[in-house]
Parts: structure tokens; C-alpha cells; sequence
């Protein structure tokens, strides 16, 4: 249970969501701005923005697992990456806390830069991760469906298991119908060389029971290819019949 609830897939998710919802209070407050401060037109504006990073993302993956052409939304990704970096960064610029770092100061410069960034790409990174796991799955369902569909018209839509048992009574029941031919040649060849030969010697040559020699001779009986002489066999030729 705990590996399905923390599965790498659902992990992935659940980094792709806070990532989501991280950026997207920055950049609400950037679109607030330009709205007099109304953060909820800046917040539907924000989640245009971040969802359709978002859906550029997952149709990149799509599109090559179709095989087809990605420029156009690779253009989108990057201005939708960009203007969210920009938003994370006005936020960052406005709202930076002083750190008080003496040493090294050129990391303190750089931190609103380098940390605007970071929610936008780790969006597109995780789209991109998430969208290769979602076409993979795809794929995979795509070839079992195939692969069903084969097997299903090579068996006119028949269960497999039951199709295998079929060839299987069927590959037996021809083997068993050619053993019983060579069983009867050579109850054949044994009356011609020796016509008073006994039964129990005859089901020891073929391997059968003493009750299927007397329903075998029956059988060629029948057929025509022996006739009874006394307790005797006589194996008919072409002539006789």
C-alpha cells in the first residue's frame, strides 16, 4: 500500500503541483499590480500562465510520441517559462529580506535572479519527466492493444487459452490417428510373416492392450484388409478384395 501511495510517479506529481503552486503566488502578485492590486484577476491570470506551462510541457511528449514537429511549442514554453520567471522575480526583487551576509556579497546580488527561475524551470523540467512517464504508459497500452488485436484475429476473436487447448486436442488426436495407422502396418506385417501369431504377442509388438489387438482386427476386418481363417489371420492383398 505505502509503495503505491509513494510511488516515484506519485511523487513526481506531488513535486510538479507544489512547484505549481509556489510560482504561481509570485506571479499573481505580479499581474496584481497591473490590476490595482486585485489579487484574484492576478491569480486567474497567474494560473493561465502556469497551467498553460504546464499543458505546453505534457504536449511536447505527446507530440513526439507521434512523431511530430515540437518547435512551435517549444516557442510557447519558452515564453510562458519566461514571463513567469519574470513575475517570480518582480515578487523576489520587492520582497527580498536583507540576510545581513557580509562575506561573499555578490550571492546576496544574484539570489532574486537565481531563485526567480528556479519554479518556472522546475515546472518545465517536471512537465517534461512527468509527460515521458504519462507516453510511456500510453505506448505500452498502444502495443498491448495491438498485440491483442493480432492475436485476436488470428483466433477470430476466440480466447487464447481456450484456442491453445484447441490446437492442442487437435495436434494430439492427429498424432494418436498416425500411431494407430503404424499400430495396424505392423499387426499387418506380423500376420503376413506369421497368420496363427497370438494376440498377446501382437499387443506386445504395438504396444497396446490385448483388447485393442481384437478391436484393431475388427477394425481391418471391416475395412477389408484381413479375413478370419480358424483362430488364423489372412492378410488380403489387392487381389482378394
Amino acid at each position: 500500500m505505502l509503495r503505491k501511495v509513494f510511488s516515484v510517479q506519485s511523487l513526481l506529481w506531488l513535486a510538479l503541483v507544489l512547484a505549481l503552486v509556489g510560482s504561481l503566488r509570485h506571479v499573481a502578485w505580479g499581474f496584481s499590480t497591473l490590476e490595482q492590486g486585485d489579487l484574484v484577476a492576478g491569480y486567474v491570470q497567474a494560473v493561465a500562465v502556469d497551467v498553460g506551462l504546464f499543458s505546453l510541457a505534457i504536449g511536447i511528449n505527446q507530440r513526439k510520441r507521434q512523431g511530430r514537429g515540437t518547435i512551435v511549442l517549444w516557442i510557447g514554453v519558452l515564453l510562458f517559462a519566461g514571463l513567469s520567471t519574470y513575475g517570480n522575480l518582480l515578487h523576489g526583487l520587492v520582497f527580498k529580506s536583507d540576510i545581513g551576509l557580509t562575506e561573499w556579497p555578490w550571492l546576496d546580488l544574484v539570489r532574486p535572479f537565481a531563485l526567480s527561475g528556479v519554479l518556472p524551470l522546475l515546472v518545465v523540467y517536471l512537465s517534461e519527466i512527468v509527460g515521458s512517464d504519462v507516453s510511456f504508459a500510453v505506448q505500452q497500452a498502444e502495443k498491448e492493444a495491438k498485440k491483442k488485436k493480432r492475436v485476436t484475429s488470428r483466433t477470430g476473436g476466440k480466447d487464447v487459452m481456450a484456442v491453445s487447448a484447441e490446437h492442442a486436442r487437435e495436434a494430439k488426436a492427429k498424432q494418436d490417428e498416425l500411431s494407430k495407422a503404424q499400430a495396424l502396418d505392423t499387426m499387418l506385417t506380423i500376420y503376413e510373416k506369421d497368420p496363427d501369431a497370438g494376440p498377446t504377442e501382437v499387443a506386445s509388438a504395438i504396444g497396446r492392450s490385448r483388447t485393442t489387438v481384437y478391436t484393431y482386427l475388427d477394425e481391418l476386418q471391416k475395412a477389408g484388409r484381413i479375413g478370419r481363417n480358424g483362430d488364423g489371420v489372412e492378410v488380403l492383398t489387392v487381389e482378394h478384395r
